[in-house]
């Protein structure tokens, strides 16, 4: 499985559009289009730093596949959306595959290291790649996985994490306002003792509420 899309590339060279986005490589009229896909499912893992994508497919007229990757959203439909996300990378798989494994290095150079925090936006090519020219079938839904964890050591300190949704002081049709609320607040979060606590929908403003100054 290789990063670059060699078929594709090939394909473009003979077709003298090397420039031309990945979506514009359409299917000459004799050459049939790859069937599509009936799903996709993708998780994390098995490995740390690895995503393992599946699909389903028949095979008719279809000689290889690409998983394209990227950092943020992309579509060849939505005009609203680039044709290829930040940091795109595409990876071959033989068509005789049904799934693939991204290993950790693999996810570190298509920018979602382990640690990062980072998800990776995906979509589905069937490519059929033919003398007489080339066809493609996209899967129609991007989607997003995020790269299995590293292996936590064996010994250190726990750490309680709590993260509480406090309803923002604004909502000021609510039955209780928050000034009635915040020591209830409070003390849902002691009693959870937690080491770190984040904090939803705080804002600024008065915490009656009311516009005006702070």
């Amino acid at each position: 499985m290789s990063r670059t899309p060699a078929r594709i590339v090939t394909a473009a060279l003979a077709l003298g559009v090397l420039t031309a986005p990945l979506h514009s490589l359409t299917a000459a009229a004799a050459v049939p289009t790859p069937s599509s896909f009936t799903s996709v499912s993708s998780q994390a893992g098995p490995r740390p730093g690895e995503v393992t994508i599946s699909w389903a497919q028949d095979g008719r007229s279809t000689t290889d596949f690409v998983v394209e990757t990227g950092l943020t959203s992309f579509s060849t439909t939505d005009a609203s959306l680039p044709v290829h996300a930040r940091g795109s990378s595409f990876f071959s798989v033989p068509a005789s595959q049904r799934s693939m494994t991204l290993t950790a290095a693999q996810t570190a150079a298509a920018g979602a290291p382990v640690g990062s925090a980072n998800h990776l936006y995906f979509r589905l090519h069937a490519l059929n790649h033919t003398s007489a020219g080339d066809a493609t079938k996209f899967y129609p839904y991007l989607q997003t996985v995020p790269v299995a964890p590293a292996v936590p050591a064996g010994t250190g300190t726990a750490l309680r994490l709590g993260s509480f949704n406090v309803r923002t002081a604004r909502a000021t049709t609510d039955s209780r306002t928050w000034l009635e609320r915040a020591p209830d607040v409070a003390r849902s979060i002691v009693d959870h003792n937690p080491g770190v606590v984040t904090l939803q929908e705080l804002g600024p403003g008065r915490a009656d509420g009311q516009t005006g100054t702070l």
